[in-house]
């Protein structure tokens, strides 16, 4: 890690310059689903699950997404998978 400290009208800002190993994942279907799952329990917070795992709030919104789950309408308002994956 590189760290440059640029002193600019007065002002100081703080530039940090990181490499090294992405931090991409590859996750397993079957780990989307546990996580989805986990997600979808009663009283599930997203943003508690997420950092469970490590992972953004968004990514599961774009898992349930890519999974084809609805939105239930009724009052209850839950997340549910569609038949051909439950």
């Amino acid at each position: 890690m590189l760290t440059l400290i640029p002193e600019q009208r007065g002002f100081m800002a703080r530039i940090e310059i990181m490499s090294g190993t992405e931090r991409r994942r590859r996750w397993s279907d079957e780990a989307k689903l546990r996580i989805l799952a986990e997600a979808d329990e009663p009283g599930a917070r997203i943003g508690e699950v997420a950092r469970r795992h490590d992972i953004h709030p968004g990514q599961i919104r774009l898992w349930r997404h890519s999974f084809g789950y609805v939105i239930d309408r009724r009052p209850s308002f839950q997340w549910r998978l569609p038949r051909r994956w439950g």
